[in-house]
């Protein structure tokens, strides 16, 4: 029985501290992300080294990191903001008011051969030739994953209020739009696998707008596409923002995960006795991370992650931590799962992967 800690922090914690700055160049140029990655782990060990967090000499980061529903909103024409202290920002749906059989019209090639994606690959070669076996796009070699954010999710940022009218009035329009980002999933990640010349074994789902759907429509709509998708992979993942208690027997129903990530508010000894063979992955809530003090963190973990564990291992992914995050609320995290006999120091840089679905 023991608990590892994903620990993530958001630009501007880091931004705040060392003023670096993230904008364009952090997705594009890869020295400047490599730079970036080692200040990051400089800092991490400074503040948390007594944890096993960070590295003074950490490798080099070489891969290529764009959340996936942001990469198809931006091949999709959404404008893309690059904040100096924050993370992309896709600032359109450019889907909302569009027919959903226009939408079924489009070329997942036009997708896939965008020059965004030009753009990536252009880097992966480049980092490839120095840096070897190092180098990767989306985790996809050194993770064996293809990461997405689910269909339905995509739809939602892509189409806006949309997708939950056609939901909830006319699933088949739905289903029409699901069919054509899975076929543009499809294609934008063969063409990096082809690239890569490796295919990944995990699906991995990030469904991080399940929680705003009823039980009824996600069992009907949402859950059967899901399953759907993970024919022709040998493993499975899935990630839920929110508080999804109403939705874990239709997770549990989707297929065998093996890791499964849910949200502030979901009762992990439930989500634990509906899958019992899951890496259970419960993710912090950054405001109590941000507001709470000491105690308040010491009971969530004491309250809500030590019932759930059962003789199993569990994974806490603290994500999402801001510039304001006390650095007490973080020490409190590991020193309570410490004094519970609980923490199993983990290596920052080999569990960064599983962050990049928020």
């Amino acid at each position: 029985m023991a608990v590892s800690v994903s620990l993530n922090f958001m630009p501007s914690f880091y931004h705040a501290r060392l003023g670096i700055e993230y904008g364009e160049e952090y997705y594009f140029n890869p020295e400047h992300r490599i730079w970036i990655g080692r200040e990051e782990q400089k800092l991490l060990y400074t503040l948390f080294k007594k944890y096993g967090v960070g590295s003074p000499e950490s490798a080099p980061d070489c891969i290529i990191q764009i959340q996936a529903v942001d990469l198809i909103r931006g091949l999709a024409g959404s404008r893309w903001q690059f904040p100096r202290d924050a993370v992309l920002e896709s600032l359109d749906t450019v889907w909302a008011g569009v027919d959903p059989d226009k939408i079924a019209s489009l070329d997942p090639h036009d997708f896939a051969f965008h020059p965004i994606m030009d753009r990536i690959i252009s880097q992966y070669r480049y980092m490839s030739e120095k840096y070897g076996n190092a180098a990767d796009v989306f985790y996809m070699k050194t993770g064996d994953m293809m990461s997405i954010h689910s269909p339905y999710t995509t739809a939602h940022q892509l189409c806006g209020e949309d997708i939950f009218i056609y939901l909830a009035s006319e699933p088949e329009k739905a289903q029409t739009i699901f069919t054509k980002i899975w076929d543009i999933y499809q294609a934008v990640y063969g063409r990096i696998s082809d690239e890569l010349k490796h295919k990944p074994e995990m699906l991995f789902i990030g469904d991080c707008s399940a929680s705003l759907l009823s039980p009824e429509i996600y069992g009907k709509s949402v859950m059967p596409f899901n399953r759907s998708m993970l024919s022709g992979f040998q493993k499975a993942g899935y990630h839920s923002c929110g508080a999804s208690n109403h939705i874990l027997s239709h997770i549990a129903d989707t297929g065998s995960f093996s890791m499964i990530q849910l949200g502030p508010g979901t009762d992990m000894t439930k989500a634990a006795e509906y899958m019992p063979d899951s890496l259970l992955q419960p993710l912090t809530d950054p405001v109590l991370m941000r507001e709470g003090q000491p105690a308040d963190v010491e009971n969530w973990i004491r309250q809500t992650v030590r019932p759930a564990l059962k003789g199993r291992e569990m994974m806490i992914c603290a994500w999402a931590l801001d510039r304001d995050t006390p650095e007490k609320n973080v020490c409190a995290m590991y020193d309570t799962l410490i004094s519970l006999g609980l923490y199993k120091e983990s290596n920052t840089e080999a569990v960064q992967m599983n962050a990049q679905i928020k």
